[in-house]
């Protein structure tokens, strides 16, 4: 049985070959291990609907597809159209609104498979299955595979572009510069920051296949004119307030780019809300840290025992080079464009080159020798494995506004009143959390939310809140008030630095003084908390006229 699990699978003849056999071994490995990451990512797909993906899901309901692309060209966006036109026609399957993350978890899922059969292109077996399983493990990958945002459809490209190149590079097929122009340019409409690994690539192209310049070269024409009907869009994103306002979020400085890329590489995506100690937490912490030690200290005593080894340490392959142009590509390419320009490194920006970290985290506990590499392997994907599990915990899931909602729905009569806080200083557009889940069929009141076409970057001045409470207790009369609130305090210690904007309302003592403080006659009669990333709380005030 088992040497029948090695033999190669066959294939048809070709005039090229990659290299390399797939064994049915491999197949089955590298199967289950895609399974495993398409179960985290059905996880957090199945979680509510969270910060940037509810703009995606405003442009794609409230617009036909010539509307998305035109509205994604305003201010109310400060990315390029290519994931909102897939969310687009995802969203006519059916009403769910996680229908808007179908593109990132098809992507995110499709992803793992590709990242194998690169690692195996550019480096060897087992380094490719442990980077496979990395990547079907990485807490950043399964969140940005179940949001509802451009990040996984980025990556998925970014790999195909890669695995293209190197295969038409190689003088495979010659169909493929195609590909790699085509997967070139819908990564740009992807992501902006794809520029970086794509400028990687080329350099790397052009210093390793001297003779493949040309093609390569015209390739690259090619995805320069593609892209050239979106320029004014990306000069219109890059003035765009919205940039600003991340920029004083998220600044540019030595600590901010430190604590980015270990979100990045061995965090979670809400580094805003999350702290390492939260997510991956100190167990897979300690593991993570502790293979990345026995790996390099494997490394160490290979390079000083074994002179061939040493001497591919000291000229590596054209493969391995490439996959470290891959993970430094993105994060070195935001750090020399925000010394000049406007500050980008933050994690997420930082995704398209997580296939290439995958890959070197595999080629380093794989290269450790067969003892020390195999315990690096173990205390690797041991690590990982854990983050992962707890990544889709409730304790790190998205705010459970759909819980809120279906609470509210199963207690509230026709008539009731409901008053949403909407906590954000700026909003790109005129939806809650909450709107997501709950039909719009009562009064409704939405403190916080600013008013007018979007973008919202000024927030409220206080006395509105205020005028919007007096007007939901005058509603309520006798029929009840939902109060819907996240508890988010314990939670955003990251950015607790960050200047307030001069006249907006406090939400929090707002909270606290007019639940603390009802009008006489009016009286709390039921609180439910919802568990998640922050808590989601909802108060049941009752009117003075109310049983």
């Amino acid at each position: 049985m088992a040497s029948y699990l090695l033999e190669p699978v066959k294939v048809a003849p070709r005039s090229w070959t990659p290299g390399f056999t797939l064994r049915r071994i491999d197949l089955i490995l590298i199967v289950l291990v895609t399974l495993a990451g398409l179960g985290l990512r059905i996880s957090r797909y199945g979680q509510s609907l969270f910060a940037d993906e509810i703009s995606t899901l405003w442009i794609v309901r409230n617009n036909d597809l010539s509307g998305v692309i035109s509205t994604v060209k305003t201010d109310a966006e400060i990315s390029p159209p290519l994931y909102f036109v897939l969310s687009w026609f995802s969203t006519k399957l059916g009403s769910a609104p996680e229908l808007v993350r179908l593109p990132s978890l098809i992507a995110g899922v499709l992803s793992i498979p590709l990242v194998y059969v690169l690692a195996l292109t550019l480096a060897n077996r087992r380094a490719a299955m442990v980077a496979a399983t990395v990547m079907a493990l990485s807490p950043f990958m399964i969140y940005y595979s179940g949001e509802g945002r451009n990040y996984a459809v980025m990556v998925f490209l970014v790999v195909i572009s890669t695995l293209s190149m190197v295969i038409a590079a190689r003088g495979g097929w010659r169909w493929l510069w195609a590909v790699y122009a085509l997967s070139s340019c819908l990564a740009l409409y992807s992501h902006y920051t794809a520029v970086f690994v794509l400028f990687g690539q080329f350099l790397w192209l052009v210093w390793a296949h001297p003779r493949a310049r040309r093609p390569a070269l015209l390739a690259n024409v090619a995805v320069l004119i593609g892209f050239l009907p979106w320029l004014p869009g990306f000069r219109a994103d890059g003035d765009s307030p919205t940039t600003a306002l991340a920029n004083q979020l998220l600044p540019f400085n030595f600590s901010t780019a430190v604590d980015s890329v270990l979100f990045w590489s061995v965090g979670a995506a809400n580094n805003f809300v999350l702290k390492l100690d939260d997510m991956p937490g100190p167990l897979a912490l300690a593991l993570i840290a502790a293979a990345l030690i026995v790996a390099l200290a494997g490394i160490v005593i290979r390079a000083v025992s074994e002179p061939g080894f040493r001497a591919k340490l000291v000229s590596p392959p054209a493969g391995i080079v490439l996959i470290v142009v891959l993970t430094l590509a993105t994060p070195v390419g935001e750090t020399l464009y925000s010394l000049v320009e406007t500050g980008i490194l933050g994690s997420r920006n930082l995704n398209a080159s997580w296939p290439g970290l995958a890959m070197l985290l595999g080629l380093l506990v794989t290269s450790a020798g067969a003892t020390t590499g195999l315990v690096a392997t173990v205390l690797l994907v041991a690590g990982y494995g854990t983050a992962a599990v707890k990544s889709v915990s409730t304790g790190t899931a998205t705010p459970n506004y759909r819980a809120a909602a279906e609470f509210i729905e199963e207690n509230a009569e026709p008539g009731d009143v409901v008053v949403d806080i909407f906590t954000a200083y700026s909003t790109p557009v005129s939806l809650t959390p909450l709107d997501v889940y709950l039909p719009q069929t009562r009064p409704e009141f939405r403190p916080g939310l600013p008013e007018g076409p979007p973008p919202y970057l000024t927030g409220v001045p206080p006395e509105v809140p205020e005028a919007q409470w007096r007007d939901a207790l005058k509603q309520a009369g006798d029929r009840q008030i939902f109060f819907v609130q996240p508890d988010y305090d314990s939670r955003l210690a990251p950015i607790e630095d960050v200047d307030p904007i001069p006249g907006v309302w406090d939400d929090k003592r707002f909270t606290e003084r007019v639940l603390n403080r009802l009008p006489k006659g009016f009286r709390i009669v039921d609180r439910e908390e919802f568990p998640g990333l922050y808590p989601v709380k909802v108060t049941v005030v009752a009117g003075p006229e109310a049983p």
